[in-house]
């Protein structure tokens, strides 16, 4: 039976265009394919978007006959284009798709599913429970008119979902294997990809430690480092809350303002500037969120701040607002400014379908709120979301508020109650708590700014009580580091005051 290794270069962005550490991730696997495939049997996908430094990394390590361009990237046209590829080579009856952001791909693990796949007659093997980049997508060759049947209802870009997304259509009437791992971390949300800013640096460290540039390290050897070296996995915060302001317009139960030791104020535009600054070149793809426990539309500079926050090009920026001072002109100026852009988020909370249970939680004006919410979609504004944090008060109206924004086309959150590590009565009686704990997802990914730059452990400390530095006046690298204490000690099972009475660690956000 001939298997065919497909490596994706239809990719988006472009980190994992760039070298790591001195060697180009794409070469690694390249190079690493040649051992399990011969050199006719690795085809690269590509299309006109590939840099030229690039082109020629892949051009020193298989023939030109074997780089396949499309078009598009839509999953019917890659698809077709290969099939149509793929008739010049005799015999081939299984694709290996690999992508080319994945050096740490496995090769023990990919004998071990061609093995699965030929053994069980499959269609298309995967692997569960290991991070994304460990492990390639096998397919069946003769079920590609079957996919492409699919697709002609749902043609996703053909990123490293798509296959699954396509199959997932009709799943039952695939033959499809899966490739357990013999340690699962999904929980973990790894991913050992270079496509990412925060990944890729995953990678690099995992190079820095190994000293192995190749990237010959198998799945259990990258098991064992990360828990011989568990700061492998905090490279950079990805999330950031910036408290722009901590003052409120509105009298929201579950809001621990009440317990805020802090006195009230505002972020000066020129310090959010600097704060902004610092963050994009620690990591130039950070969700910054500008709301923390204030309202950010009382923020006297609001429009400048979304203006100035999304100049940088990879930023996405997340506006969580209880729509109070939202008008009808704020959403003409957002979908005439920021129509287009990708990477502006606006949440809008609202906790209730009916108005006397919104008057308990929040004692605002629905009604206002959720015109303001229908005018904004109206206009065509894609990145549209309400919020629904599930507390007692509101539990029965939960699936109707669910059911009622999804049919408008307008997305729903449901958001679980956080008691702020037990400042706040029990507003929720339902436990989702996992019962075992892992690393606190918030310390391993995230960072909080209060208004005057000071930065605290995490969300949970609203009165700076394990200070990490201030990123006025201090480097952002400096105030990161300064937390990997506290993120060991919960991966060494090790919970202080705050952390033991905290049911958050397990949330997770980006």
């Amino acid at each position: 039976m001939k298997n065919c290794c497909i490596v994706n270069l239809l990719l988006p962005g472009e980190w994992w265009v760039r070298e790591i550490s001195g060697v180009s991730p794409v070469k690694v696997i390249l190079e690493k394919s040649k051992k399990l495939f011969r050199a006719d049997e690795i085809l690269c996908l590509i299309d006109d978007k590939i840099p030229d430094d690039l082109l020629s990394i892949v051009r020193s390590c298989i023939s030109g006959e074997n780089i396949v361009s499309v078009e598009n990237r839509k999953f019917s046209t890659v698809i077709k284009k290969l099939f149509n590829e793929l008739s010049k080579i005799k015999n081939c009856e299984n694709l290996v798709f690999v992508h080319g952001d994945s050096p740490l791909i496995d090769l023990d693990l990919i004998s071990r599913m061609l093995a699965i796949h030929s053994d069980q007659l499959a269609e298309y093997t995967h692997g569960e429970g290991y991070p994304a980049g460990f492990l390639p997508e096998i397919l069946r060759i003769e079920i590609i008119p079957r996919l492409l049947k699919l697709s002609e209802s749902f043609d996703p870009d053909f990123d490293r979902s798509a296959i699954f997304k396509v199959i997932s259509k009709e799943v039952n009437s695939f033959d499809i294997e899966t490739l357990f791992a013999d340690e699962d971390l999904k929980l973990r949300r790894i991913e050992a990809i270079t496509s990412s800013w925060r990944e890729r640096l995953i990678v690099e460290n995992v190079i820095r430690s190994t000293g192995k540039k190749e990237l010959d390290i198998s799945y259990k050897e990258f098991c064992e480092l990360i828990r011989r070296e568990p700061l492998i996995l905090r490279p950079t915060p990805t999330y950031c809350q910036v408290e722009i302001t901590s003052l409120r317009n509105d009298e929201c139960i579950y809001y621990p303002i009440e317990f805020m030791e802090r006195r009230p104020g505002q972020m000066k535009l020129d310090d959010y500037l600097r704060i902004l600054d610092k963050l994009v070149t620690i990591n130039p793809e950070m969700y910054i969120e500008i709301s923390y426990l204030g309202e950010p539309l009382l923020h006297p500079n609001f429009q400048t701040i979304i203006k100035k926050t999304l100049e940088n090009p990879w930023v996405k920026l997340i506006v969580l607002t209880n729509g109070l001072l939202w008008t009808p002109g704020m959403s003409e100026d957002i979908v005439k400014n920021y129509g287009e852009n990708d990477r502006l988020f606006i949440i809008f909370e609202l906790d209730a379908v009916e108005e006397k249970t919104y008057a308990k939680i929040r004692r605002g004006d629905l009604f206002k709120v959720e015109r303001n919410i229908r005018y904004l979609h109206s206009l065509g504004f894609k990145n549209l979301f309400v919020q629904f944090t599930r507390i007692d008060l509101n539990e029965d109206e939960m699936i109707r508020f669910y059911q009622s924004w999804e049919k408008e086309g307008v997305k729903p959150v449901i958001q679980k109650f956080n008691s702020f590590s037990g400042l706040l009565p029990g507003f929720s009686d339902y436990d989702i708590t996992p019962l075992e704990r892992w690393p606190c997802y918030h310390l391993e990914r995230e960072m909080v700014i209060f208004y005057n730059g000071d930065v605290p452990k995490c969300k949970q400390d609203i009165n700076l009580r394990y200070p990490l530095g201030n990123l006025i006046t201090d480097s952002v690298a400096d105030v990161w580091k300064n937390g990997n204490k506290y993120y060991l000690e919960h991966v060494a099972e090790k919970y202080d005051d705050l952390c033991s009475e905290c049911d958050e660690y397990f949330t997770f956000n980006f």
